[in-house]
């Protein structure tokens, strides 16, 4: 991503970055016609602020949001979702992050990954991940 954005190429840098988390359906998706076809136009707008954003958490040695202390200060019920579908390498990222969060954060409530679904099921998918929700928000109450 950081060499096509180097270049100027942002599309490509955006299409590239989410070829890495997208399942083939979900990238086909964005190919043909989410948001009227400009979903990777859109995501390049975004992209030179993604790499300063990476860049600056490889030099940031201040507490980070994963911390076990940080964590341990979450008072809320908190809720994990991910799809089946998500690509191998995000999956195993995610499951490391499940694992993490389980050991740090008091009230944490992790689904089964939902079925039919990759990383980008919220854009692509809303209806269903507002069901997980709302039925997440009723049982915590």
């Amino acid at each position: 991503m950081s060499a096509a954005a180097g270049e100027g190429r942002l599309v490509d840098a955006a299409r590239t970055s989410h070829r890495h988390a997208a399942t083939d359906d979900e990238f086909a998706a964005f190919e043909a016609g989410y948001l009227g076809g400009e979903y990777f136009e859109r995501c390049a707008q975004i992209v030179p602020a993604a790499l300063q954003w990476v860049q600056q958490g490889a030099t940031y040695e201040g507490p980070l949001p994963t911390d076990p202390e940080m964590l341990a200060q979450i008072a809320a019920p908190v809720l994990l979702l991910r799809g089946r579908e998500t690509t191998p390498w995000l999956a195993t990222a995610l499951a490391n992050s499940e694992q993490h969060a389980a050991h740090h954060v008091a009230d944490l409530h992790v689904r089964e990954p939902l079925p039919g679904m990759g990383h980008y099921a919220p854009l692509l998918e809303p209806e269903r991940i507002a069901r997980e929700l709302s039925s997440f928000f009723e049982s915590v109450r």
